[in-house]
């Protein structure tokens, strides 16, 4: 990519298709800053009002919330997960650009050449010198009245 005179290498971004999962109520499509469940949700039997770390149904298959398959709420084999991942993925394809990357070659700068980067004129530099002594002279002279 060239901005101006400056040559940047561009890569394209990567889109991240995993679905957003509430560790609140285990649902897809929100975080548990914004959950609106009344209590917290155990991702592996289903229930409310407690925690995975404290299942009292840890003994039994887990049972998935969402699709109530024999999976826990976080697998990412639950049906629910492919749908909301497909459901991305296929918002990124339709809001992604359909062209691909090509190989343009830049132009072959001899970086040392006078032709290509001519040597700037010292003319305008020792003008601003002067004026800046000129400046300088005045103001002394103020100062020291």
């Amino acid at each position: 990519m060239q901005i101006d005179s400056m040559h940047f290498i561009a890569e394209p971004a990567n889109h991240n298709n995993k679905p957003s999962q509430c560790y609140k109520c285990f649902k897809y499509g929100h975080i548990a800053k914004y959950c609106k469940a009344d209590s917290q949700i155990c991702s592996k039997c289903g229930e409310a009002n407690h925690t995975y770390d404290v299942c009292h149904n840890s003994s039994q298959h887990p049972i998935c919330c969402n699709c109530k398959g024999q999976h826990v709420a976080t697998s990412p084999d639950c049906p629910k997960y492919k749908e909301h991942q497909q459901k991305i993925q296929k918002t990124i394809e339709q809001y992604s650009s359909s062209t691909k990357p090509t190989n343009q070659t830049q132009p072959g700068y001899n970086w040392n050449s006078n032709e290509d980067f001519p040597i700037l004129k010292t003319t305008d530099r020792i003008e601003e010198t002067r004026i800046i002594e000129l400046l300088t002279e005045k103001i002394m002279s103020i100062v020291e009245q």
